[in-house]
């Protein structure tokens, strides 16, 4: 509808988050390249990163993928990858050490 109107009302900020035991077994990735060889947990397509005043896009690859932020962040508390994830599902998460 035409009629229809888009306004930025404030930011989601976010984080790539992983369980410990993930971590351990599979190490950190320490650049948007490195999560190629890491299993993600995907809710969207792709995930942009900033380098400097460059942005870098990777697909990610994986074996779960889901629109529930929720459910991301409950499979990767479980161990089975890396999340993308907002700040705002992750805090629960992150402060009992889950993530």
């Amino acid at each position: 509808d035409s009629n229809l109107i888009a306004k930025r009302v404030g930011q989601i900020y976010g984080k790539l988050v992983a369980s410990p035991d993930y971590i351990r077994l599979h190490g950190s990735p320490e650049t948007p390249e490195d999560i190629a060889s890491h299993q993600a947990l995907v809710g969207a397509e792709s995930w942009r990163f900033m380098d400097g005043e460059k942005i870098v896009t990777v697909q990610p690859q994986g074996r779960f993928r889901t629109d529930n932020g929720m459910a991301l962040a409950s499979a990767a508390a479980e161990g089975l990858g890396i999340a993308w994830l907002p700040d705002c599902v992750t805090h629960d998460y992150l402060a009992s050490g889950a993530l």
